[in-house]
């Protein structure tokens, strides 16, 4: 392409090109090399400059990408009248061209990071626009009035254009845009008064801005589903942003004593409202009488960051609310009767005051309560759904024995469930226990003699954590040994403390349908359990029996260890004798129970059988 020959060697059969001289020591490229390439439609020529007369570029081109332009203005001769994508992010454009022009089809104009850009062009001339995309334009001082002309608008996103002050009034006439997006135009201080014209807006994202006070008409958005004010924290869930810390410098943000200003009221009118994101901006005691209760669509509420203890009064009135964040509300306490029973996703971190969190109704609950660090209990725990609910209790220092008690009575209810705490050896009333990552190990003659008495398999794991972060994918195998077929196969996220050399892991898996059918005649079984950039140090079974008498117990594992293969290593336990209880299942609740006791619990998770992912 740096020869004007290239472009009379058949050329005119080209119709897509693709360049990037970023990293050649060619930058320069002769317009005169595309002067047969009639055909042309998609041209991407990054970091490239054009050296010569725009009018031999071809008048097809629909598609033009063009990163890190280092021209400060398109030329005038650059004729492009069938284009529908230009593409134009990292340039050094200021201005995009000089009064109108003209391009009928064009459909999306990207701009995005280009940090000398002052202005919007005049855009009288882009009847067809539907996206334009302004992302982190950190100089942008100035939006053009004849924004208003795009009726065919549908996108629009200034998110951090932090010299950005005001938007013209004209932008209200945008009555085909769906989604606004003016999160970190930080100096950006209101919006225009008759918003709520934009009668197709269903996403409003104003995060990290200097507005106190949103329009009365926004409260008239009947299709609004999403709006978004998140306050002064925002820029903390930014930094993994590659272009935010290039002017996180330049950012205020906004510090709102409450947020009650910033919504409009009433909010009656928001019919279509699913999301509500008002996080760290300030929420205090006085906001509990905010009518969030009259958004009856709801289904996520952000109240992060906020300083009340007790939830607005009318929460309960969500039926349809599905997720409610409350991280980081230092002074929050909750009560069952504050939360609407249609929760299922409760996510309470870093909240040091709270003791108590409610479980509500009959349904599968996820709760994470990372960094509550007075935490007690959880209440209502026999009200948990048998099918699929997570506990999170990382960081929860001070969890009650009490609960812990009733955590394990619930979770063995005959469900699967997993526990993953800080122990650093298999319990030593387990069954079987061996070193490494897979056990061999016959099934006793319980199962054939005496029915069904076999109830399920207790599966531990001791392994060393290595990792970063504080999960690590599990996957637990359980083969028939005799043919090698997989009886039993999961895969899942184990929870882990990376502080500790060594964690612990328990899957309670009931012999129930399907599970018992396939282990009817099978005299042999091995164990494998795989922890990804983990060592698994040790493994353990042991076998949950329904009709055995304590008294029993014992001899059952000496049938196991006698049945065992020779060429494992198996450690057999007597120590069920001290324990009194009516049924070993009452045992092994009172095992299990004071072994969690001894150690952290980092997360319980019951799971429906069936289900080949956890929510």
């Amino acid at each position: 392409m740096d020869s004007e020959g290239y472009g009379k060697r058949g050329t005119d059969a080209v119709e897509g090109l693709a360049l990037d001289v970023r990293a050649s020591t060619v930058a320069s490229l002769s317009t005169k090399s595309f002067t047969n390439m009639r055909r042309l439609k998609l041209l991407q020529i990054n970091g490239a400059h054009l050296a010569g007369s725009y009018k031999l570029l071809p008048n097809e081109l629909i598609w033009l990408c063009w990163l890190e332009c280092p021209m400060k203005s398109l030329p005038s001769d650059l004729q492009l009248n069938n284009l529908v994508v230009l593409d134009l992010q990292h340039s050094n454009i200021e201005e995009l061209w000089k009064g109108t022009k003209i391009l009928n089809k064009l459909k999306i104009l990207n701009l995005s990071y280009s940090k000398l850009l002052v202005k919007t062009p005049n855009f009288q001339g882009l009847p067809s626009l539907e996206i334009l995309k302004l992302t982190a334009c950190t100089s942008l001082a100035k939006v053009h009035p004849s924004i208003g002309h795009l009726k065919r608008l549908v996108s629009l996103n200034l998110e951090g254009c932090c010299r950005l002050k005001t938007l013209p009034e004209s932008i209200c006439n945008l009555k085909s845009i769906e989604t606004l997006n003016i999160s970190l135009c930080s100096q950006l201080e209101k919006l225009p008064e008759f918003l709520g014209d934009m009668e197709s807006l269903t996403e409003l994202l104003a995060n990290g801005t200097a507005i106190k006070q949103l329009p009365a008409s926004t409260g008239y958005l009947k299709k609004l589903t999403r709006l978004s004010l998140v306050g002064d924290s925002y820029k903390h869930d930014l930094q993994s942003k590659s272009w935010f810390s290039r002017f996180s410098s330049w950012l205020s943000w906004r510090s709102c004593s409450t947020s009650i200003a910033m919504l409009p009221t009433p909010l009656t009118g928001l019919t279509s409202l699913k999301e509500l994101d008002i996080s760290y901006c300030g929420l205090h005691e006085a906001s509990s009488s905010i009518d969030i209760g009259s958004l009856s669509c709801l289904e996520k509420l952000n109240l992060s960051g906020s300083k009340f203890s007790n939830l607005p009064s009318s929460i309960g009135h969500l039926l349809n609310l599905k997720d409610l964040w409350v991280r980081r509300c230092p002074n929050l306490f909750l009560s069952t009767s504050e939360l609407p029973l249609s929760l299922t996703r409760l996510y309470a971190c870093i909240c040091s005051t709270m003791e108590r969190v409610p479980v509500l109704g009959e349904k599968r609950l996820l709760v994470t309560s990372v960094g509550c660090l007075n935490l007690i209990e959880f209440r209502h725990m026999e009200l948990l759904d048998t099918s699929s609910s997570i506990l999170n209790f990382d960081d929860c220092n001070d969890l009650s024995n009490n609960y812990k008690e009733t955590l394990v009575q619930e979770l063995f209810k005959g469900e699967m469930c997993e526990i993953s705490f800080s122990a650093s050896e298999i319990p030593e009333w387990f069954s079987l226990r061996g070193e490494g990552s897979s056990l061999s190990f016959h099934l006793p003659s319980v199962l054939g003699s005496y029915g069904n008495q076999l109830q399920g398999l207790l599966i531990g794991v001791v392994y060393a954590t290595s990792l970063e972060g504080s999960f690590a994918p599990c996957r637990t195998l359980l083969r028939n040994k005799s043919n090698g077929k997989v009886m039993f196969e999961r895969s899942s996220s184990i929870k882990f403390d990376p502080s500790s050399t060594r964690n612990s892991w328990i899957l309670s898996l009931p012999l129930i349908g399907g599970y018992r059918c396939a282990v009817k005649g099978v005299e042999e079984l091995e164990l494998n359990v795989e922890i990804s950039s983990s060592g698994v140090e040790q493994c353990g079974v042991h076998l949950i029996t329904k009709n055995n008498a304590v008294s029993n117990i014992g001899k059952l594992d000496r049938d196991i260890y006698s049945l065992a293969r020779t060429d494992t290593m198996i450690v057999p336990s007597y120590h069920h004798q001290a324990v009194a209880s009516s049924s070993p299942n009452e045992w092994l609740e009172s095992c299990l129970t004071r072994e969690l006791q001894r150690w952290k619990i980092y997360s319980a998770i019951k799971v429906s059988f069936g289900m080949d992912f956890i929510y």
